[in-house]
């Protein structure tokens, strides 16, 4: 069974879409078909939930292309939200409207009752604080999620806080599943398993490329509250990521396992930024074609 698991990462999420869209053109993936499973957190729950109902890459791409500058915009704001919502520091940073409304664009009403395909998208509870993963109904635990829109458990799962407000879905109040699950590369083997059993398990495994930080000592020295930031939400979110696939290649069989995650600089990590798209889109592109062999493999087999 093929299984596609996709990172967080904001606006950086172009990039697995990017290589999606590549492969696609390039050794005809077509990754809405060629999927059994579809897993994504906070930005990777935006192009999962959208492959899992049958659009293409490309189609995604031109998605984030399009509607990002809307999505991380303030220009609606008033002089006195705007200076509130700077840095996020008393009110989120950002409305989830536009991309609410992106996304029910792209694919409408559907519940994940009616998902074609089987999905699973991590958030956070901030009413129980438990762990919540969304899961279309395919998966036994899915079925009390099947009135569940797509849409909710994204914008759920892609409600960072600081950025996004958090979402009120099925009766609780959720923010971003990067929190806890940002590569989600090992809750979509665990549900694998569940659905499969002990069939053979192909991992696909895309990140939303992986800081260099620059400075290999004492980086966090004489850094505050407000020193960190950013930068500790985009360390936390690599250190997970780093961790699951460290944990995963253990579990599975390295030729049916296969993580793409390139390298950015420091300057691209910024997760609201929709100015780097165009260079964040040639690292992408550099990671796709230099994986694309391993890729035509793992699908082929």
């Amino acid at each position: 069974m093929r299984i596609l698991a996709i990172d967080g990462g904001g606006v950086r999420g172009v990039v697995p879409t990017s290589a999606l869209a590549l492969w696609e053109l390039e050794i005809g993936l077509g990754a809405a078909q060629t999927f059994d499973l579809f897993a994504g957190t906070s930005t990777g729950s935006i192009i999962a939930s959208a492959l899992a109902c049958g659009l293409s890459a490309d189609r995604i791409l031109k998605l984030f292309q399009e509607r990002s500058s809307l999505i991380f915009s303030r220009e609606a704001l008033t002089f006195a939200q705007r200076a509130l919502s700077f840095k996020g520091w008393a009110v989120p940073a950002y409305s989830e409207q536009p991309l609410r409304e992106a996304m029910s664009e792209a694919i409408g009403d559907i519940t994940l009752g009616e998902c074609p395909r089987p999905l699973l998208i991590p958030c956070l509870d901030v009413v129980t604080g438990a762990t919540r993963t969304f899961r279309s109904a395919h998966h036994p635990e899915g079925k009390s999620d099947r009135n569940v829109r797509v849409v909710d458990a994204v914008i759920a799962s892609a409600a960072a806080p600081t950025f996004f407000p958090s979402a009120s879905v099925a009766g609780s109040s959720y923010v971003d599943g990067s929190l806890w699950a940002n590569n989600p590369a090992l809750l979509a083997l665990l549900d694998a398993r569940d659905l499969w059993g002990q069939a053979e398990m192909r991992l696909l495994s895309l990140g939303c490329g992986r800081p260099i930080w620059g400075k290999p000592v004492g980086f966090g020295a004489n850094r505050g509250f407000l020193g960190w930031g950013t930068p500790l939400m985009s360390l936390t979110m690599a250190a997970q990521s780093e961790g699951i696939h460290s944990y995963v290649r253990r579990l599975i069989d390295p030729e049916n396992y296969v993580r793409v995650d390139p390298t950015i600089p420091r300057d691209l990590i910024a997760l609201d930024d929709p100015s780097n798209i165009p260079s964040l889109l040639v690292r992408a592109a550099e990671a796709a074609r230099e994986n694309r062999d391993a890729v035509r493999k793992l699908i082929e087999l």
